[in-house]
């Protein structure tokens, strides 16, 4: 493994904050980081497509990218392949 800097944890204000924001990437992001949060989704789920995410949310592809660009940087989110994975050890 890489030596690398972590992000700092995400806050229930920030995800908040995102899920209030009338933009619809931040939305996206907080409903995942949500469901990261409650158990949901476990390290190394799989993280659907743009377009689905898109279709659930009612935005566009663009904004769904966006939003797991968001969560890889605040370290949720993992890329693993061509596929984003919740971040964290999967036992």
């Amino acid at each position: 493994m890489s030596a690398t800097a972590h992000p700092e944890p995400l806050t229930d204000t920030e995800i908040a904050s995102w899920a209030a924001s009338p933009k619809p990437a931040c939305q996206v992001a907080a409903g995942i980081a949500r469901s990261i949060r409650s158990g949901k989704l476990e390290p190394g789920a799989a993280i659907d497509s743009n377009n689905d995410l898109a279709r659930r949310h009612d935005c566009s592809p663009s904004a769904a990218a966006t939003a797991k660009s968001l969560l890889t940087s605040r370290g949720l989110l993992r890329k693993q392949g061509q596929y984003y994975v919740v971040a964290g050890t999967s036992s």
